[in-house]
């Protein structure tokens, strides 16, 4: 009776962590100011005259704070007292246009934050998975999502797993702005389609464009993280054709969004 052979792990993915202590802290501010938004935000809705829209800038505090302590925490005086003076500005000259100042100059500032921790929490973690995942004797939950949101087959050799090192950029990384694009939009086809265009769903309309603004917010905390796989063009290395964990990230995403968005349009 052949005995089976067990697979031993030693890598160096086990000790690597990018979490700094400040990130932990940001990360448990951020879920704090979550919930609390959110409680606050279902309370308008459900209790006051506060529409579904009207009410959706409460939800962006959490990115506004966050964005705020990135100011002041990087010393950025003179930026905090410029986007003071502008919003000041902007009350007295074009009172709409203050929420959209707030949410472009100091709310990206905080999705850029959070991007980040997401990045450096997940990146080496889902590595870790993804190069066992086909030669474990039983996948954990984790690695099963991780299988599937990434599109991993079943018969590749995951432990040829690469990255490209040493990256340098003296441009714009268009590449990956495009594939954030691609990604942004079938998120929104299908918020579009299945959400706002619903006639069972009735929400009202005023100041839709600034207030939906909270929305895309979100979206860029959702959809850019996960860029870093292409950044950085992690694959899993074969004789024929390397399968690049983006790529698979794409296709699942179209999967998921785009059949189903296209069964709303035609009910």
């Amino acid at each position: 009776m052949m005995e089976k052979k067990k697979v031993a792990f030693d890598t160096n993915l086990d000790r690597i962590t990018l979490m700094r202590a400040s990130d932990k802290r940001t990360l448990y501010l951020f879920i704090i100011l979550f919930v609390a938004s959110l409680l606050v935000y279902l309370y308008l809705i459900t209790y006051t005259d506060v529409t579904v829209y009207t009410g959706l800038p409460v939800m962006a505090v959490p990115f506004f704070i966050i964005g705020l302590i990135y100011y002041f925490v990087n010393k950025r005086y003179y930026s905090a007292l410029f986007i003071v003076v502008l919003t000041i500005v902007a009350f007295f000259l074009l009172p709409k246009s203050v929420l959209f100042i707030l949410f472009l100059l100091v709310g990206s500032e905080g999705v850029a934050q959070m991007v980040e921790i997401i990045q450096r929490q997940t990146f080496y973690s889902i590595l870790r998975s993804v190069e066992r995942v086909n030669v474990k004797d039983k996948m954990t939950i984790l690695d099963k999502v991780i299988v599937f949101f990434f599109n991993v087959p079943v018969d590749l050799d995951t432990r040829n797993l690469v990255i490209d090192r040493n990256i340098t950029r003296n441009k714009l990384p268009w590449k990956d702005m495009v594939y954030s694009m691609m990604l942004a939009l079938l998120f929104c086809m299908f918020l579009w389609i299945y959400v706002f265009l619903n006639p069972a769903v009735s929400l009202g309309t005023e100041g839709v464009p600034i207030y939906t603004f909270t929305i895309i917010l979100y979206l860029a905390m959702l959809v850019m993280p996960w860029t870093i796989f292409n950044t950085f063009n992690v694959r899993i290395s074969t004789d024929y054709r390397d399968f690049r964990l983006y790529s698979g990230f794409l296709e699942t995403s179209k999967r998921m969004f785009l059949p189903r968005s296209t069964c709303c349009s035609t009910i």
